[in-house]
């Protein structure tokens, strides 16, 4: 039996997270045991199905200095390396988007961990001036380098890049397969049976950059009033957006849905999906859109690795990039829905593949 400690923000319905769900309902549960510890408290989305996988969710200490911003990142590497006295793992599998998971990558190996992977989600990361005093540090630890993509490797390791293993955020890709029986019943429930549909799914925050899709909806109305924009998901930018559409007098074209367990049933619903990141280590969202036959419009934000389809346009996002949107939006409709041609990528998406990928770094023996 492997057993593994996933580190990780939250275990709530995120990219990251959804990544580590993925993989674990798919691994060899009889040989492998997944434990999570996290950063912040709380009840998580996934706590549930994790319990029912047979994992166990820790989180890490708090003490009364927490408030103290500084103070609290610096105390994980103590932290860390106290809870991994007390519970011993084969592997900790860190999953980041800044470099300063050096600390808790520095705790583990005090520890004793003889294996310590450290995953790129994103190709940025908020507190950048603590990332790059990290980066360095982070790359001459002993550690397994994992990344999502070549720019996810590139964000948060020095070169040479070729000691980065990509691990591809697969999933399902069945589940999401288009159903047009789901899809009549879908724009039937929602009151929108002739009209376009938009999507979006994502944190509500500046990275996702919602107010861009905001924007667009107000000039897009202008063209076609019968057209309507669903964002999935939720954070901390909710009420400001929902006031800055009242503000344009848009509220009734905007449909925040928050957070929903059907992602892969409302896909189906949507005409085209729209994702404007200012950044993305991947963008899963985006691959899952494709996965359903959805025509997909995204920013440069969002990387290459993401098209598995012939159904995806890229625009830039600024004020006077919304018209190149719309013309975008135009020419992905007149597609047939019901089908896609698949690019080279889209193999590297499949579960099955990526799991032994995953599961193979978890069996190698580390060389010191």
């Amino acid at each position: 039996m492997i057993k593994v400690l996933h580190v990780t923000g939250t275990m709530n319905l995120g990219g990251q997270e959804t990544f580590i769900m993925n993989f674990f309902r798919n691994i060899d549960r009889a040989n492998v045991k997944f434990d999570f510890l996290c950063l912040g408290n709380g009840k998580y989305h996934f706590a549930e199905e994790i319990s029912a996988l047979g994992g166990e969710i820790f989180h890490l200490k708090k003490t009364i200095f927490d408030r103290i911003p500084l103070y609290k990142l610096f105390t994980r590497k103590s932290l860390t390396k106290r809870f991994l006295h007390c519970h011993k793992y084969d592997v900790v599998h860190i999953h980041t988007a800044n470099a300063i998971s050096y600390l808790m990558a520095k705790g583990a190996l005090e520890a004793g961990v003889r294996k310590v992977i450290v995953h790129s989600h994103n190709t940025s990361s908020y507190g950048s001036g603590i990332h790059k005093f990290y980066k360095k540090r982070l790359s001459a630890l002993n550690i397994v380098k994992v990344a999502c993509s070549r720019q996810a490797a590139e964000w948060l390791f020095e070169p040479p890049y070729s000691q980065v293993k990509v691990i591809y955020n697969a999933f399902d890709l069945g589940k999401f397969a288009f159903d047009a029986k789901k899809r009549i019943e879908l724009r039937d429930a929602y009151g929108i049976k002739e009209m376009l549909a938009f999507g979006h799914v994502g944190r509500i925050d500046k990275q996702k950059n919602q107010k861009f899709l905001i924007d667009l909806m107000c000039e897009y109305i202008k063209i076609n009033n019968q057209a309507i924009l669903f964002l999935v998901g939720k954070g901390d930018q909710r009420k400001k957006l929902e006031k800055y559409a009242k503000n344009l007098n848009i509220e009734g074209k905007i449909v925040f849905l928050g957070i929903k367990p059907d992602v892969s049933d409302l896909y189906n619903m949507f005409d085209v999906f729209l994702f404007p990141s200012l950044f993305e280590g991947l963008g899963i969202v985006s691959v899952e859109a494709q996965a359903n036959a959805l025509p997909v419009v995204q920013s440069p934000g969002v990387p290459r690795l993401s098209v598995i389809s012939d159904k995806v346009l890229y625009n830039e996002i600024n004020k006077s990039s919304v018209l190149a949107w719309i013309e975008s939006i135009h020419q992905l409709v007149k597609n047939d829905r019901k089908s896609f041609t698949p690019t080279e990528n889209y193999g590297n998406y499949n579960i099955f593949s990526q799991v032994k990928e995953l599961l193979a770094i978890y069996e190698e023996q580390k060389n010191d």
